[in-house]
C-alpha cells in the first residue's frame, strides 16, 4: 500500500503504513514497494540519512536471482546515489534497472524508476546522448 498511497500524495498514511510493519519484516519481497513509495518521500523531503537505511534494509533484494526485485532495488539505489550528488553512480544504477525492462517490460515500477533516475542523472552529467 505505500506506494499507492504514495503516489496519491497522502504520504504521512504512506509512512504511517511503513511504520507499522516490525522492522525484521522489512526489506523483503513482501514490503519492497517501501523502495518505489516511501524513499522517494524520504529524498523529497531531503532526509537523505533515512532514505539511505530504508534502502540498506532491502539490500539482499539487490542480489537477488529475481529480475524484479533487482530492479526495484537498482531503481531505488539510482535514487540515492543522486541524492547524494553522485550522479555518475546514479546513471549506472538506473541504467541497469532500466536494462531489465528486456525480461520485464516497461510497466514493472523498477524500470520506470530506473529510467527517471537515469534520465535525471545523464542530464546532471550533460549526458544528452545517453
Amino acid at each position: 500500500m505505500t506506494y499507492a498511497l504514495t503516489m496519491l500524495g497522502r504520504w504521512e498514511e504512506a509512512l504511517g503504513r511503513l511504520a507499522e510493519i516490525p522492522d525484521r519484516q522489512t526489506g523483503d519481497a513482501d514490503t519492497v514497494s517501501a523502495l518505489t513509495g516511501v524513499l522517494e518521500i524520504h529524498l523529497h523531503r531531503g532526509e537523505l540519512d533515512q532514505s539511505r537505511e530504508l534502502l540498506a534494509r532491502f539490500e539482499e533484494l539487490g542480489r537477488s536471482d529475481d529480475v524484479q526485485m533487482q530492479s526495484v532495488y537498482q531503481g531505488a539505489d539510482a535514487a540515492v546515489r543522486l541524492a547524494e550528488g553522485n550522479p555518475r553512480d546514479a546513471l549506472i544504477e538506473g541504467e541497469h534497472a532500466f536494462a531489465t525492462r528486456v525480461v520485464l517490460g516497461v510497466a514493472v515500477q523498477g524500470v520506470k524508476q530506473g529510467f527517471l533516475h537515469a534520465l535525471e542523472a545523464a542530464l546532471a552529467l550533460d549526458r544528452r546522448d545517453k
